[in-house]
């Protein structure tokens, strides 16, 4: 049972030949993720964006000092960090609606008690 609020961290990030992603997914704890967190990488993934699950692989940006996140874990409330590419997060083509549906989905699940 959840005993705090969850949360959502949104960053951005800017097209870096280091970056080959559309987003990054954190829960900034980083070693493991809530099916709930999973879900949203997969259903990101699914939709055609490059996303980098932290708890999986190594990645820029994957928020391991995190420390809302680290804050989250102590306090059992769920909790993602994701960074987005600039074409992910702020131009109105394909990805930027796939990245907030996902997002809205993850949202809507917490809220339904999921």
């Amino acid at each position: 049972m959840r005993t705090s609020v969850p949360g959502v961290q949104l960053h951005g990030f800017t097209d870096s030949s280091d970056r080959p992603w559309d987003a990054v997914v954190s829960t900034g704890a980083v070693e493991t993720a809530p099916a709930e967190v999973a879900a949203l990488a997969d259903r990101m993934d699914d939709d055609g964006l490059r996303v980098c699950p932290a708890w999986e692989a190594r990645c820029p940006l994957e928020g391991r000092s995190n420390v809302q996140g680290r804050s989250a874990q102590r306090e059992h409330a769920g909790f993602v960090q994701v960074e987005l590419a600039r074409h992910a997060r702020a131009d109105d083509g394909r990805d930027t609606e796939e990245a907030a549906e996902a997002l809205g989905a993850l949202v809507a699940g917490w809220n339904a008690g999921g």
